[in-house]
């Protein structure tokens, strides 16, 4: 009788641990009630007027693939039903040109990272976006995963797209980007200082937000109808995200993305205080929610030009 209450005691114990790991792997974080990542958009305004030249007109944005996540992966906490996400590019057009935001990636990329029940890739769409960056005035990648940056290998003449590229040093030195793009490139590329927020087109600001990656960085676009969008990469995977301080679960930051989750739980609640402010739009880069309703309101056009 003793060694079966013994043994029973020591399942007990497992369990109990077991729950805890659980719920610090999976369970939902509280985000800081004070922040200190900064967002001076008074600033943010005056650098992207800095530049000569007209401001953009609009924001595009093209979808090349659909793929799911467990909802629970997204939203900690949450069941693991899936959650429809969204992968795509945004061009930030001018008078005379335009920017992209992101390169999205190639069907290979697609099939060996995404392919699955239900998930689809738009290889067509994909075509358009090489088009793209082949003329693009600049190619700004929000960070160094391969859904958003693999697009920039595919090209003809990855290399000749160096001088067009704003990534800097922490996007070139991950080691994710040497095994995602050509060393020919990777070479050719002038990286950008990232200690600072910094113009790179009118209209256009860079914001360093290490976190999701060591290289993450925020685009700022000031419209010439004054409406201000922050392109966010995957600092949230989803508005939600923002809105309900609602972050990702340990088991997907720690184990699988590497995240920092201090400075990605700073950037939550400076993002979240931008939520409801007139002109000002946090546009999430995977929310097809989002995108549909952008697209509705006229804020997004509906594929490249």
């Amino acid at each position: 009788m003793k060694a079966i209450r013994r043994v029973m005691l020591v399942l007990v114990f497992l369990v109990i641990v077991g729950v805890g790991v659980g719920h610090h792997l999976l369970g939902r974080e509280e985000v800081p009630t004070t922040s200190d990542f900064v967002l001076d958009r008074a600033a943010l305004a005056e650098l992207a007027k800095s530049l000569p030249g007209a401001l953009p007109l609009r924001v595009n944005h093209e979808v090349v693939a659909l793929a799911s996540l467990p909802r629970g992966a997204v939203f900690a906490g949450e069941p693991m039903d899936p959650h429809r996400m969204v992968h795509g590019v945004y061009q930030v057009v001018y008078p005379d040109g335009f920017l992209l935001i992101d390169s999205a990636f190639g069907q290979e990329f697609f099939e060996q990272s995404m392919a699955g029940e239900g998930n689809s890739y738009d290889a067509v769409a994909f075509e358009r976006v090489l088009l793209a960056l082949a003329s693009a005035r600049a190619i700004v990648p929000t960070h160094e995963h391969g859904d958003h940056i693999d697009g920039l290998g595919r090209t003809d003449d990855p290399a000749g797209i160096a001088a067009r590229l704003v990534m800097n040093r922490a996007q070139l030195e991950n080691p994710e980007t040497a095994v995602l793009l050509p060393a020919d490139l990777l070479r050719a590329v002038e990286p950008i200082p990232g200690d600072a927020p910094r113009a790179i087109a009118p209209g256009v600001v860079v914001v360093p937000a290490a976190g999701h990656t060591p290289g993450s960085q925020i685009v700022y676009v000031l419209q010439q109808d004054g409406r201000e969008l922050f392109f966010i990469g995957d600092v949230a995977w989803h508005l939600d995200a923002l809105r309900n301080l609602h972050y990702r679960p340990r088991l997907v930051t720690d184990w699988f993305l590497d995240e920092n989750r201090a400075q990605v739980l700073a950037q939550f609640r400076t993002l979240n205080g931008l939520l409801d402010v007139p002109g000002v739009q946090v546009v999430v880069s995977h929310d097809a929610e989002q995108r549909r309703e952008l697209v509705r309101e006229g804020v997004l056009g509906d594929g490249i030009e």
